[in-house]
């Protein structure tokens, strides 16, 4: 192991540059909007939890976005009409 901290020779790979190439889109934007109405009509859920939620949801977004901008057929909510 380099303590080179530039070195790619230890470089873990990016989950980024290869995650995209994994995922199914179409089943990401159902899941997403079904955990978005969950946020949204979970009457029962905890303020902690329904943060915790949204967090995700925002996570996702970004996921979603930074793929978008590489190129991968991103599927968003507004796209998905199931």
């Amino acid at each position: 192991m380099s303590d080179d901290p530039g070195s790619k020779q230890d470089a873990a790979p990016n989950v980024l540059a290869i995650l995209p190439y994994n995922v199914d889109w179409q089943a990401l934007a159902r899941q997403k909007e079904c955990l978005a109405e969950l946020v949204i009509n979970g009457d029962f859920l905890t303020t902690e939890t329904r943060e915790a939620l949204d967090g995700l949801l925002h996570f996702l977004d970004a996921f979603q976005d930074a793929a978008s901008t590489d190129g991968f057929p991103v599927i968003f909510l507004t796209d998905n009409d199931n």
